[in-house]
């Protein structure tokens, strides 16, 4: 039996091109019911208000485009095209996590839905991306806002001394400093080769 596991994206996105699991982990609820659907569903889609129905390893650039902003037309598109797009997938079971107006937009695609219920937000409140999150085995730590952006202004990549001279001049602990050297390193977002760093996903000759 084939169960998708269906969610809807967040307004919260990492401000840096980055595939949707990961563009969206800027939303603490956003990455508990991705990882309770991880563990319930033999595949997870994301929708998405500008993209649609979302494979969580597209690649995405940062936007800004709510639901409420798909209209008459649009919306009808929007909804028929979610519908394909799910038939495709062809699953026996959909088990869903979606907020109130994704819930209302997804009576009309005429495939039977069946809400996850349950506490999965208690135990992470903060997340944020300054927070954590499990993926698989292993922990992700995000580096703050402004070093992923600087990191992704640099197609070709950044020194990890500049990166480091950076975290340096603003941090005077030690131990703050050695903690964003390190998440940088850890991220996901991220590649590091020669003593340089930069975004995996952003292509060369891209501007950030």
């Amino acid at each position: 039996m084939m169960t998708l596991g269906l969610l809807n994206c967040s307004s919260k996105k990492l401000p840096v091109r980055s595939p949707a699991w990961l563009m969206y982990s800027r939303s603490p609820r956003f990455s508990q019911q991705y990882q309770s659907l991880l563990k319930k569903a033999s595949k997870v889609r994301i929708l998405s208000a500008k993209h649609g129905l979302l494979n969580p390893t597209d690649v995405l650039d940062p936007y800004d485009f709510q639901l409420s902003e798909l209209t008459g037309g649009a919306m009808a598109r929007w909804i028929k095209k979610v519908r394909e797009a799910i038939l495709i997938e062809n699953p026996d079971r959909i088990l869903s996590y979606l907020s109130s107006g994704y819930r209302v937009a997804c009576n009309s695609l005429g495939v039977p839905l069946e809400e996850v219920n349950g506490g999965v937000f208690q135990k992470s409140a903060k997340i944020g991306s300054n927070g954590k999150m499990r993926r698989g085995n292993w922990i992700v730590c995000w580096p703050i806002e402004w070093l992923l952006v600087l990191i992704a202004s640099n197609p070709r990549g950044i020194s990890l001394s500049k990166v480091e001279g950076e975290i340096c001049a603003r941090y005077s602990d030690s131990g703050t400093r050695r903690c964003q050297i390190d998440r940088v390193k850890k991220c996901p977002l991220h590649i590091v080769e020669n003593g340089v760093i930069r975004n995996r996903y952003l292509k060369v000759g891209q501007d950030g």
